[in-house]
């Protein structure tokens, strides 16, 4: 009898499968997403901010400050007892994309709202590897990386500089633009922070654009939009069949 693939076993499971904006307190789910920091640890637990790239109302409006998704995108996860030793053995840091079974989502006493995945302890059924560091190549975390990479192409103008609103991928609601010109962007390629503002040097922003290269993504409409980077430092932006730079009009691509 063959053995059931990770990938195949996850859509069987798929009813189970949440992003943050699906979530609602009182329900056990599995989730993905990306570890932003590490919140702290005790003797047997440890917490974790982590996000899917999407927004759930319940969550607290969090600015990105380099580390984390701008929005109500960001959710605090709880491991305790075997699954804090689990996370301890893999050693999980930030920027990486965990596979988590059976989570509780929950408000607690202080209106947090949160997932916690509790220990086994003989109670229900013990979950087989509840915890996984998924690889870049794993099909499981394609969604959240591809949501990722939109958000990114979002906080970024026509000038490769950071904007502090956002545009949410799964939302029609937009935040506004902020005037200012001196906001920074935290961009993670490879575990490396790359960040710069408006008048950062024609020679940072080559280093940007070797982080933000080849990273493509789907619009609501479902045109690929690419951005890059040209060797005399101007920007632009591929929406399907045209391209808008930032000294001139939409010219066509080739």
């Amino acid at each position: 009898m063959r053995t059931l693939t990770d990938y195949e076993m996850a859509m069987r499971t798929a009813w189970k499968l949440k992003t943050v904006s699906q979530m609602v307190p009182d329900k056990f789910y599995d989730f993905i997403g990306e570890v932003c920091y590490l919140s702290g640890s005790e003797s047997n637990r440890t917490t974790m901010m982590m996000t899917d790239y999407t927004e759930n109302e319940m969550l607290p409006y969090l600015e990105s400050k380099g580390v984390r998704p701008q929005g109500k995108a960001t959710i605090l996860v709880t491991l305790w007892d075997e699954h804090f030793e689990t996370f301890l053995k893999l050693k999980i840091k930030a920027g990486d994309v965990l596979y988590l079974k059976n989570l509780r989502c929950k408000v607690d006493l202080s209106n947090v709202f949160q997932l916690s995945m509790n220990g086994f302890n003989g109670r229900g059924f013990a979950q087989i590897d509840p915890i996984q560091i998924l690889l870049p190549d794993d099909p499981r975390g394609k969604e959240v990386r591809a949501r990722k990479a939109e958000y990114e192409m979002r906080q970024l103008d026509t000038e490769g500089v950071a904007l502090s609103g956002v545009y949410w991928p799964h939302t029609e609601q937009k935040s506004g633009y902020s005037s200012s010109t001196n906001s920074t962007m935290n961009a993670v390629n490879s575990g490396s922070d790359l960040k710069f503002s408006a008048n950062t040097t024609r020679g940072n922003r080559n280093k940007f654009s070797q982080a933000c290269s080849s990273k493509t993504h789907r619009t609501s409409s479902d045109n690929t939009v690419r951005t890059s980077l040209s060797s005399s430092g101007t920007w632009s932006r591929s929406y399907g069949s045209s391209i808008r730079t930032s000294d001139g009009p939409r010219t066509k691509s080739h």
